[in-house]
């Protein structure tokens, strides 16, 4: 037998979450399902049966590139049992799949699409569901029950692809959908990031636009930049994106040793941003820095991780993510 709670989204749409009678333990699969029969599976934790008294913090985890979100759900639950914070602390991963990973009924992407907010290939096009959406509904679900009345902040999280992913949501998210919960948005080393503008820097030095274009001419086009939105980016418009990428807090950490090529993205817009992760992130940090709105600087914390590559578990690891998520 099954429970089913049912969310209302905008016309069109709704968002039932099935969850079975059986006992949940500490990590559970469900079904959010977007569209009537279609759905997407995603990690949680804890008994979404009865409320959650202890519960004060939210991790919404990304994964990466090789789609694992059960292993993300481990590294999460891992950190917040070492840092004493299981018991406070809900965690939530969804699962984008390729098309040939997808169950039946089961919304699937491109494999670059999901990263930055594209629409599921299988959904009837008047549905137009972006995978930004998915979090938009999951950071619903959390705060419009009383599943967790005492809850006080969420973390939306990523690395490598996922923290690809994070650093783009920052500026899709529906963050009415929270409904007045705190929400912060935690990037670790992402292959690329979103800039606002044409500049790009390079060991604290502005780059010559003209010399960008020459070497690549659609080294601003989305992913990268502002030029060619997606659907999804081109509905929120460009004026909405930059008013929230420069007014939500965000963190970026990056590993000191996350310097080689594996699953780097070495297209020639992404090579603009510096030839490998750790360097992107110092880039990335004097463009914040230098930016002409203030206020992207003001909400922008940059943190380095000595000594670590591209370890989402290593990265965990640290004491200073852990202080971040679980404070």
């Amino acid at each position: 037998m099954m429970n089913k709670l049912t969310l209302s989204i905008w016309p069109l749409l709704l968002v039932t979450v099935v969850i079975s009678n059986a006992t949940i333990s500490a990590k559970d699969l469900a079904q959010l399902e977007m569209v009537p029969g279609m759905h997407i599976p995603y990690y949680h934790s804890h008994d979404w049966r009865s409320p959650g008294q202890n519960v004060r913090v939210a991790v919404l985890f990304i994964h990466g590139t090789k789609r694992d979100s059960e292993n993300y759900f481990d590294r999460v639950l891992h950190a917040a049992e070492v840092a004493g914070a299981a018991e406070k602390t809900v965690i939530l991963v969804p699962q984008f799949s390729i098309e040939e990973e997808a169950t039946a009924n089961q919304l699937f992407w491109s494999q670059a699409g999901w990263k930055q907010g594209d629409l599921a290939q299988n959904a009837r096009k008047e549905f137009k569901i972006s995978s930004f959406d998915v979090v938009d509904e999951l950071l619903s679900k959390l705060t419009s029950s009383n599943v967790f009345p005492n809850l006080e902040r969420i973390s939306v999280i990523g690395h490598s692809a996922g923290g690809q992913f994070v650093n783009r949501y920052v500026c899709a998210a529906d963050l009415a959908k929270a409904h007045g919960i705190q929400v912060q948005f935690v990037i670790m080393n992402p292959s690329t990031y979103l800039y606002l503008d044409s500049q790009r820097f390079c060991d604290g030095q502005l780059l010559n636009e003209s010399d960008l274009k020459a070497a690549a001419p659609k080294y601003n086009n989305y992913r990268y930049g502002l030029e060619e939105l997606n659907t999804k980016m081109n509905q929120i418009g460009k004026d909405t994106i930059a008013e929230r990428m420069v007014t939500r807090r965000c963190y970026y950490f990056g590993g000191t040793a996350d310097t080689l090529e594996a699953y780097l993205d070495v297209t020639l817009p992404a090579m603009q941003q510096g030839v490998n992760r750790y360097e992107r992130f110092k880039n990335y940090r004097t463009y914040i820095e230098s930016f002409h709105d203030k206020r992207w600087k003001q909400n922008s914390i940059f943190r380095e991780i000595p000594e670590v590559g591209h370890s989402s578990a290593d990265m965990m690891a640290s004491p200073v993510i852990s202080e971040v998520l679980f404070r």
